[in-house]
């Protein structure tokens, strides 16, 4: 296979910067061009990828620096998944995920560890035998994927921060919402609530998107005191780690749409509260799904059997993200990409047409 010039430069640079231990600031493009024989393009393309790497830093009035934590890291031929959980394990999806791309030649690691652990000590990154991270969900932040660029280490996460140099994964939401609303709109729900945890403000615009995509969809009907994020104030006095945190996230969102002035007939929301809600509803005298609807939101592996489900596909997200590190890993000179991976509808029994929609259709 021919490898490309820029490329074949990339490497030659990036020896001789570690060969010599050089620092500082590296000679401008025309006698980088001159000492390797080789015409301008191809320079910057050299340059260009060397500081995808976290090689370089590249600003166009005082030239290009050569980064002060570049370090010459080994290579594990691993990449490493954050935020996997039991279900990943119970269901071997990591093993199905190695063997599917097995001849990538890299081996995937899932790393189960609370998301609090990394912001205790971003460092801990650093240490683990990995060539590049893929974060799941909100795992990542700005200071994390600041300190991976500095030291090199390629990753891709669904951080809404716009970043010149991360690739992004995520779910397509507004496909997805608007496809669960619209479903719920077909069985004559007009009151349809929407339920969600605080997020830091990396990923505030997912909350954004979901909130445009009720406003759009539900036009007339959207009600503001209906789309519900619980507070940072109230998780932050619950413990994340006891087996009741959900329930209790669970109460507060009963809690909050009974006692509206016009409580919703249907619920959309995180699988991991909306599960719990049919016995606490019950206390208000609302049956699931003779009174009330709940479609709750998850990763496919995740959502409760049973529930009506939104569904996200981990197995096709990750699936381009491992190809795209894989990718990224060998060098090649690729622009940013953002891929959105679409949601899916899952039919359950805890959705029902809207009971005064029933009524209406008995009494004509």
């Amino acid at each position: 296979m021919v490898i490309p010039k820029y490329k074949e430069l990339s490497e030659k640079i990036e020896r001789h910067i570690f060969d010599r231990k050089l620092t500082g600031r590296l000679p401008g493009v025309r006698q980088l061009a001159c000492r390797f024989e080789v015409n301008k393009i191809t320079v910057n393309k050299a340059l260009w990828l060397l500081e995808q790497k976290g090689i370089l830093a590249i600003d166009g009035a005082r030239g290009t620096y050569i980064n002060a934590n570049y370090t010459n890291r080994p290579r594990y031929n691993v990449i490493g998944i954050v935020g996997m959980n039991d279900n990943h394990v119970n269901n071997r999806f990591l093993e199905w995920l190695n063997r599917k791309h097995e001849a990538l030649g890299y081996k995937l690691m899932g790393f189960f560890c609370p998301w609090e652990l990394w912001h205790k000590d971003l460092d801990l990154l650093l240490k683990f035998p990995v060539d590049g991270y893929i974060f799941l969900g909100s795992y990542a932040d700005e200071k994390t994927l600041l300190l991976l660029h500095e030291n090199r280490i390629p990753a891709i996460a669904s951080i809404f921060f716009d970043f010149p140099w991360l690739d992004r994964a995520t779910y397509d939401h507004a496909q997805g919402y608007a496809s669960a609303i619209r479903y719920l709109k077909s069985l004559g729900h007009r009151r349809i609530g929407f339920v969600d945890l605080y997020r830091p403000p990396e990923y505030r615009l997912y909350l954004d998107t979901i909130r445009k995509t009720f406003i759009q969809v539900q036009e007339a009907d959207f009600r503001e005191e209906l789309f519900h994020v619980i507070s940072e104030e109230f998780i932050n006095s619950l413990d994340r780690y006891s087996p009741h945190f959900s329930c209790r996230l669970a109460e507060e969102t009963v809690k909050y749409f009974m006692n509206r002035a016009e409580p919703p007939t249907a619920i959309i929301g995180t699988n991991s509260v909306l599960k719990h809600c049919p016995r606490l509803l019950r206390a208000f005298h609302r049956r699931v799904p003779d009174d009330i609807s709940l479609m709750v939101v998850g990763c496919s592996l995740e959502c409760t059997p049973g529930y009506t489900a939104l569904t996200a596909r981990e197995d096709d997200l990750l699936s381009w993200a491992v190809r795209r590190m894989a990718l990224i890993l060998e060098g090649q000179l690729l622009p940013r990409e953002l891929y959105a991976s679409r949601m899916r509808l899952r039919p359950g029994k805890s959705v029902a047409e809207n009971r005064q929609n029933r009524m209406e259709k008995t009494v004509f």
